[in-house]
């Protein structure tokens, strides 16, 4: 496919101190898709609301993901990587 797989996420109060709910999206949207299909593979994470807690966010979503080349990119909201993948992707 001549497509990007794009995951939107941000650093909420409730999801930014484990992935569970995460990993349990992907892995049932790869039994479907099988996301080597996908040209490129992309997190956007938004640091906000709680700030506080993007880097060990960040590097559990970090140590899952890699397995699957996910890119992360850090952005300041959630629409920044939503204007990111249609200007860019």
């Amino acid at each position: 496919m001549n497509i990007s797989l794009c995951i939107y996420t941000n650093c909420t109060f409730y999801n930014s101190s484990e992935i569970t709910l995460i990993k349990t999206s992907f892995n049932s949207f790869n039994k479907v898709f099988d996301i080597n299909n996908f040209k490129e593979r992309i997190i956007f994470l938004d640091k906000n609301p709680n700030i506080k807690n993007y880097n060990l966010y960040y590097n559990l979503l970090k140590e899952f993901f890699s397995q699957y080349n996910f890119q992360i990119i850090t952005t300041n909201c959630l629409a920044e990587g939503f204007l990111y993948s249609i200007k860019n992707l």
